[in-house]
């Protein structure tokens, strides 16, 4: 077992952060233990061999007083030395330097506050830009200004300290993790032509945003063949994609926005015989349905509620889900998700382009950072979003090739790469490259 020394061990940002890389991540026992005499983390060996890790955040602040933007590194730093999983590792707090010896390694970076601050996201409290959705901007990001964010940089971190605990004689297994795809479906629309409006906003769509009236024919004829049912909706993919994800041996998440008719941004009115049918459908095959809760309940409790007992009623138990729009408030929304004892969040990724927001591409239990507490919540982050994947390639070779980059580092990683494919985006005009291609896409992903 390892001890490990800490001066303010009772700490619970401290408690948080330890156990999550040393217990969760590393499947590692652990005691940790008071120590006032020294500033520093101190992990002593079964071999009583020692590694320290400087303490260059925590022991400055009391409780919440980290919590202000002058906190933010304002420069990265860049490490290499013999324990780093990459050619250089960011230094968000602490130094550079490694001393070593054959009983001791003295590590000038703060593992532990660096991964805090990636994990938490409290950089989204301090930071009070938002969007026109009233989102965290991703270019505000710490990532994004150091040019990290296609790094999971709490993964690299987590290998640097289990590098260094291997030099030191540590001798007991980790715990053993294997490269995933999560395959998620954010159902935003359910069907393109059920309504009249619907038609007419296709066909404008056509003229002013895709620039070409010719299309307009393709749209009458798929309105009027979807309506006799002489063939399926261009939103009605959920048998193709069920049937591409069970080739490949995984299985589809699809998550329905709980609306009804007369609701603020309403889609599809979630209890129609048709949607109920079709959610009965998914789960008989034996795929997973999730909630995607509507524009205003990321941080609106009595909305929040209202959908997913509404949903609970005809799904039955959903353990799992994302926001609509990504719409995340630190922590309110995880609030949410945890009082209503959902399992795992998936809301936390980038909008604009792929990449790490929380610096990880594992599933971690969140920490509140304002009541200072651990929640039962798991947060199981979004790295690529097919939206964000095609906004910022020229085109399907260069869309494939961003997907497979981050798809290596996640494997490299033994991580989760939790991938957002819209219902939607496969059978219309600009999609419908994507969707001839879409099981060569998704088998890239699984094989070896």
């Amino acid at each position: 077992m390892l001890k490990i020394f800490a001066r303010n061990h009772q700490q619970p940002e401290i408690k948080y952060i330890i156990d999550i890389l040393i217990s969760e991540y590393l499947g590692l026992e652990y005691q940790l233990i008071e120590n006032e005499q020294n500033e520093h983390y101190i992990i002593v060996l079964p071999n009583d061999k020692h590694l320290t890790i400087q303490n260059h955040f925590f022991s400055k602040f009391k409780e919440l007083d980290y919590l202000d933007i002058k906190n933010i590194p304002q420069k990265i730093l860049y490490a290499k030395n013999r324990f780093t999983p990459e050619n250089d590792i960011p230094v968000l707090y602490g130094t550079s330097s490694v001393l070593e010896s054959d009983n001791s390694i003295n590590c000038g970076l703060d593992i532990f506050a660096s991964s805090f601050f990636m994990l938490t996201r409290w950089e989204e409290i301090v930071i009070k830009n938002r969007d026109k959705f009233n989102r965290f901007p991703d270019d505000k990001s710490l990532a994004h200004k150091a040019d990290f964010y296609y790094r999971p940089i709490v993964n690299e971190f987590l290998e640097m300290l289990w590098n260094m605990l291997k030099y030191l004689g540590y001798d007991d297994e980790r715990k053993a993790c294997e490269y995933t795809v999560k395959l998620t479906h954010d159902v935003d629309h359910f069907r393109r032509y059920d309504s009249f409006r619907k038609v007419i906003s296709a066909l404008g769509g056509d003229i002013w945003l895709r620039k070409n009236p010719l299309l307009m024919f393709s749209t009458i004829s798929d309105s009027l063949l979807s309506n006799l049912k002489l063939k399926l909706d261009n939103y009605d993919t959920f048998d193709f994609l069920m049937n591409v994800s069970e080739e490949n041996n995984i299985t589809s998440h699809f998550y329905f926005i709980p609306g009804i008719k007369g609701d603020y941004d309403f889609r599809y009115d979630i209890t129609s015989k048709k949607i109920i049918e079709t959610i009965y459908h998914i789960k008989n095959r034996g795929h997973v349905i999730g909630i995607h809760p509507s524009f205003e309940t990321f941080n609106n409790a009595e909305k929040f509620n209202l959908e997913l007992n509404r949903f609970k009623k005809i799904a039955g138990e959903i353990r799992e889900g994302r926001q609509h729009y990504l719409r995340f408030e630190n922590p309110t929304t995880w609030r949410l998700w945890n009082k209503n004892n959902l399992e795992t969040d998936s809301s936390l990724g980038f909008h604009d382009d792929v990449g790490f927001r929380a610096g990880t591409c594992f599933s971690y239990p969140v920490f509140d950072v304002l009541s200072r507490k651990k929640l039962a919540l798991k947060e199981s982050p979004l790295i690529a979003m097919d939206i964000a994947l095609k906004t910022n390639s020229s085109g399907f070779k260069e869309f494939n090739e961003k997907l497979i980059t981050i798809s290596n580092t996640v494997r490299k990683y033994n991580g989760r790469l939790e991938l957002l494919w819209h219902n939607g985006n496969l059978y219309t005009y600009n999609w419908s490259k994507y969707k001839d291609r879409y099981n060569d896409i998704i088998k890239s992903l699984i094989i070896k």
